[in-house]
């Protein structure tokens, strides 16, 4: 029996067979260095801010308005961890939150791989420097579920060591889904460095996160079997996610909306990263606001909200006629979820929308997931009727957090893909 629980836990299988081969990217060239040499921790630096019993953690929660993520259970000691990971084919480092809860000795740990919400384009902006502001929700779900948390930041986030030498690639898939499958692999080493009881479960993975966070949870699941073949998920939770850029790009052309706001920045990092010209789709005074916004800012999804309302202020003609050059197109193929290579896994996915999502609105993300069921993806989907992107995410965070609980227990999932229409998701919970 122990020698089962230690195969389980902690420890690594061996002999593995290698994975199968990543394919290659399609709009660069870059090799992929080899996954075996990445996640290694770095260092950890042990937050005494945020490491506090279940009273002291909710009155925390309680100055941030986030009270209502308790009762909890758990004490929980938090930890800034810095980690190998690699960008383009190069040598890199990352930086995320790691809490372990304070269960008793030798309780096998789930883990959730929390990949937050639009932050930041900039270090300044990284989750794990910002204190409870950052940390609420990993905090809350480790003191809550009793399940060990890793929180990464992504690249071009760093709140400890080095500047970052990048800036953050905001929603752009490889480097999102890379740093966070690495990051879980440096989780599993902190036990060890820092000679910590917790004994992390490493057959139990749950990847989670909310708006650009749900973005990474679907693309660190279509990487995981090619990059980390040993630590595959047993739930994916993607709530209010932009699944196509191409389609979320189009539609911010037709009409000004949330999404159109939120676009100029989206753009930006994708034309830093796959080395695009900016200028092709946005007008000379968007692009400047909108690099601005990603450098030196926290707020990047409305840089323009104070000058453009209407989408002929804020991009070319060309672009509003849909003409769109090849290197943009195919960064928009790179970035549709459903185009994506073959997924490999199969665990089991949550997907949560909100009707009334202009942001990364809704119809797209309901059409993907149909074409993912299609290619065979169990997809649970809820459309939170009348909420909108952030609302439709807070309305079933405790229903998403029983649901991942539910994977973690074993407990058979009902009928998948058979998408109802909107439904009454209930009140918020503050309301």
């Amino acid at each position: 029996m122990l020698l089962a629980l230690l195969a389980a836990c902690d420890g690594g299988p061996e002999d593995l067979p290698p994975p199968p081969e990543l394919p290659a990217p399609r709009c660069l060239d870059h090799a992929y260095l080899p996954s075996e040499g990445m996640g290694e921790l770095l260092f950890a630096t042990r937050d005494d801010v945020l490491s506090l019993e279940p009273d002291e953690l909710l009155a925390l929660l309680a100055i941030v308005d986030l009270d209502a993520l308790g009762p909890l259970t758990y004490g929980v000691d938090a930890w800034k961890i810095r980690y190998t990971t690699q960008d383009r084919g190069e040598p890199a480092e990352a930086t995320a939150l790691a809490v372990i809860p304070r269960v008793p000795a030798g309780e096998p740990l789930p883990i959730v791989v929390w990949l937050h919400p639009t932050a930041g384009g900039n270090d300044l902006c990284a989750p794990s420097g910002l204190g409870v502001y950052g940390g609420s929700f990993p905090l809350a779900f480790a003191a809550r579920m009793g399940v060990a948390v890793i929180a990464p930041d992504y690249l071009g986030l760093a709140s400890v060591g080095p500047a970052s030498p990048h800036l953050h690639p905001y929603v752009v898939p490889e480097p999102t889904a890379l740093s966070s499958l690495d990051a879980v692999k440096a989780l599993l080493d902190l036990p060890r460095q820092k000679s910590l009881d917790a004994v992390l479960d490493r057959a139990r993975i749950a990847y989670w996160g909310i708006s650009q966070g749900g973005h990474a949870a679907l693309w660190a699941d279509r990487y995981q079997p090619y990059y980390t073949p040993d630590l595959p998920p047993t739930a994916v939770v993607s709530v209010i996610p932009p699944t196509d850029l191409g389609a979320l790009f189009t539609h911010s052309t037709e009409a000004f909306s949330d999404a159109t706001e939120a676009v100029p920045t989206v753009l930006s990092a994708h034309a830093d990263w796959y080395g695009a010209d900016l200028g092709d789709l946005l007008l000379p005074e968007v692009v400047d606001e909108a690099t601005q916004a990603m450098s030196f800012g926290c707020n990047v999804l409305d840089a323009t909200e104070d000058r453009v309302d209407t989408v002929e202020a804020m991009f070319t003609p060309s672009a509003l006629a849909g003409d769109v050059p090849p290197d943009w197109a195919c960064i928009f193929d790179d970035n549709a979820i459903a185009q994506a290579m073959p997924r490999l896994g199969d665990a089991p996915v949550l997907v949560v929308l909100g009707e009334l999502d202009e942001l990364a609105y809704a119809p797209i993300a309901r059409a993907d997931a149909t074409t993912l069921c299609d290619q065979g993806m169990e997809i649970e989907l809820v459309e939170c009727l009348g909420r909108d992107h952030e609302d439709a995410a807070i309305a079933t965070l405790f229903r998403q957090e029983a649901w991942v609980q539910d994977r973690f227990a074993g407990v058979s999932m009902g009928p998948t893909c058979a998408f109802p229409p909107p439904e009454d998701c209930g009140p918020l919970p503050n309301e």
